[in-house]
Order: structure tokens, then C-alpha cells, then sequence
């Protein structure tokens, strides 16, 4: 095989691997920032927030949801930040979930990542639970609680609160603050490198075929 047919082979091999990932990349990632109101052990009020979720968007709510109130039990995996503490959740499947209602004076976007591991424990206690809910008073956020949303943009809402839940039972505790940012996820990257690369195979062909 000629060396141009193999470029062409190589180009055509590429451009379909990504093709075929972009299909498959369902997956919407989120990043959310803020700043903590309560304290406790090591968490102190003011600390700086981030983290992160991943969810996959094409999973239905679970049986048991309707109208008004609905579970997703599409979160793929889950982080938090605040000084030298971290907590993950996941990556994998058949993991916690986004909750929305969708009821008069009181809709709510709410993230329930369960059963983090934590970098370290905090006031002694082990992390239980990283959350946080997006609550809306005039009604208009969500129309309808079993569509998931996926930009689920601070300005919707009248208000956030940020929570960090440690321990259980009688040692339960838990760490508060607000939300300055959720993302609004961007067009998949892959998607535009599989265009990239499809141009780029065509012009090489358009050239083979004048110089032959």
C-alpha cells in the first residue's frame, strides 16, 4: 500500500475513532464554586468552594417520580474542594442523584451525591454526603419536574445553599454555604475535533486527486 493511501487510512481510522467516542459522550460535566457559612473542625467560614459532577442526561427518572417531584439516578461521578479537604463520589454507575420539584412557590434543583470518600476527616467525623440545592419561590424554574434540566443556571433560581454532611445519627453534622457559579456545560470538545478532523481528511483527498 502507498504511503498516501496509508495517511488517507490513518486519517479516515482517526476521524472514525473520534466519531464513534462523540457518539457515545453523552455525559454533561459541571462545575460549581462558592464559599462556606458555617464552620466546623477544620471548615471554617469564608473558605473558598469548588467542585464538580458528571451526569448522564439520557437516563429517565426513576419509576416512582412524576410532575412534581422526580429522582435521576444519573450521576456518574462527583467532587468537592475547600482548603486541603477533598471528597470524591465515583466514578461509575448506579450512583446518588439530581433531584428537581416542581411545586408552586417552591421548585428546587438539588445534586445528592452519596457516600463520598474524603481525604481526611473533619472534626473527626467522616464526610456522608456532598449536596447542594438551587431553590426558586416564584414557581418558574422548572415547569416539569421529570425534565431534567441541564443548564441549570444560579439566575433562575432565588436562592442556593451549599451542603456538606458528616457523620450520622447523633454525630451528624453539617457544614453550609452559598454557591457564586454552577457552569453551563459547553459544546462536547471531542464533537469539534471530530469536525476537525473530517475537514481536514477531505482536503487531504481534494489534493491526492490534483497532484496524481
Amino acid at each position: 500500500m502507498g504511503l498516501r493511501k496509508l495517511l488517507l487510512c490513518a486519517v479516515a481510522s482517526g476521524v472514525l475513532g473520534f466519531v464513534a467516542s462523540a457518539a457515545k459522550a453523552t455525559e454533561i460535566a459541571y462545575t460549581y464554586s462558592g464559599v462556606l457559612t458555617s464552620s466546623f473542625g477544620s471548615l471554617n467560614a469564608g473558605d473558598a468552594v469548588s467542585g464538580t459532577y458528571t451526569l448522564d442526561p439520557t437516563i429517565a427518572a426513576t419509576g416512582a417520580s412524576d410532575s412534581s417531584f422526580a429522582v435521576f439516578n444519573d450521576l456518574i461521578s462527583a467532587s468537592v474542594t475547600i482548603g486541603g479537604f477533598s471528597a470524591t463520589v465515583g466514578p461509575g454507575v448506579g450512583l446518588a442523584e439530581i433531584q428537581q420539584d416542581n411545586v408552586p412557590g417552591a421548585d428546587r434543583y438539588a445534586l445528592v451525591a452519596r457516600n463520598p470518600v474524603g481525604s481526611s476527616t473533619v472534626g473527626g467525623l467522616d464526610v456522608s454526603l456532598i449536596s447542594f440545592r438551587l431553590d426558586d419561590t416564584t414557581g418558574a424554574a422548572i415547569s416539569d419536574a421529570l425534565t431534567l434540566l441541564t443548564n441549570p443556571s444560579l439566575a433562575n433560581f432565588t436562592s442556593n445553599t451549599f451542603l456538606l454532611f458528616l457523620g450520622s445519627g447523633d454525630q451528624l453534622q453539617v457544614v453550609t454555604g452559598t454557591l457564586s457559579a454552577v457552569s453551563v456545560p459547553e459544546p462536547p470538545v471531542l464533537l469539534l475535533v471530530a469536525a476537525g478532523l473530517l475537514a481536514v481528511f477531505g482536503a487531504r483527498r481534494d489534493w491526492f486527486r490534483r497532484v496524481r
